[in-house]
């Protein structure tokens, strides 16, 4: 009962617990820079619990892929969370982005951006796997673990 009171009691004062709450579906309608931050923050927590569960050698092939959607789901969710953190005065989290080479050494314009694979196990076997769900997708290691652009 104490613990209903203590609530109801901070959701009057306005102090909300960002652990508590859900996270808004609509990005821009937050306008505070620290929960903002909160919200990114925990979208990264996110995606770095999800990285690690991909590179788990027991899933399938089914649960790979809908993994690495909900990954991409979350890096999108991640970006929206910068912008709005930089228009509304911030930091800015997205600088200097990663660059993506091609197999000559040449720099692809744009490579960094899109669908990401994921790669669990080895290199190898997501290029296999990529080429036969996706139809052959151009292979590169990037960030937490390899990814396929």
């Amino acid at each position: 009962m104490l613990f209903r009171f203590r609530a109801q009691q901070a959701a009057d004062l306005g102090i909300i617990d960002a652990g508590r709450t859900r996270r808004p579906k609509i990005i821009t309608e937050v306008s505070s820079i620290p929960s903002c931050e909160k919200w990114r923050g925990q979208v990264l927590k996110e995606i770095s619990r999800k990285v690690s569960k991909i590179q788990e050698s027991s899933l399938s092939d089914y649960q790979i892929r809908d993994l690495n959607d909900e990954i991409n789901k979350a890096m999108r969710e991640k970006h929206m969370w910068e912008v709005q953190i930089r228009n509304l005065g911030g930091p800015n989290y997205m600088r200097g982005g990663g660059k993506v080479y091609d197999d000559e050494g040449r720099e692809i314009p744009g490579g960094g951006k899109g669908y990401r694979f994921v790669c669990s196990v080895t290199l190898v076997l997501c290029c296999a796997f990529a080429a036969v769900v996706w139809g052959g997708l151009r292979c590169g290691a990037v960030g937490l673990g390899r990814v396929l652009m």
